[in-house]
């Protein structure tokens, strides 16, 4: 996992070439008002911007994804996300159409608010959109999904 704030996102362009398409996506839209729904940027690489209500970790679920890298840049808003590295954890249901995989067991929170993003590995479980302190709100966030054979996982 990568956690990192905006000012510093063109570090992680040597990562691959789905990083760098993506973070151009990012610095060209995270000023603009983006209206949630998928972007595609190319062949390897797609945005989604959501907009949600935050949850209590009773309503949620870990999760990792084995063919798409997770860069997720909070537009609005502020959330918690539980990370775990994957090996730690014991593997509960499994959608590899939806490229989700399901997990139990327990991990680290961190805030993830405006203006910052987490980059998340195939071996790094999350759950993301956690309630902050016991205050639902409603958060804005752009999700890069970036193929895995596009970027320095080959």
């Amino acid at each position: 996992m990568i956690y990192d704030h905006l000012k510093n996102i063109d570090t992680y362009r040597s990562l691959g070439p789905g990083f760098d398409k993506g973070i151009d996506f990012i610095l060209d839209n995270h000023t603009k008002a983006l209206e949630p729904g998928r972007y595609e940027i190319d062949g390897s690489v797609y945005a989604r911007v959501n907009v949600y209500e935050t949850k209590e970790p009773e309503e949620a679920f870990i999760e990792a994804h084995h063919e798409y890298i997770d860069f997720q840049f909070m537009l609005e808003g502020i959330e918690d996300v539980v990370w775990a590295p994957l090996h730690k954890l014991e593997a509960t249901e499994s959608e590899p159409e939806k490229d989700l995989y399901k997990y139990c067991g327990n991990g680290e929170r961190y805030p993830l608010e405006a203006g910052y993003f987490m980059i998340l590995f195939p071996t790094d479980a999350h759950m993301p959109s956690l309630t902050r302190h016991g205050a639902k709100q409603t958060n804005k966030k752009l999700i890069l999904k970036i193929k895995v054979n596009s970027s320095l996982l080959k």
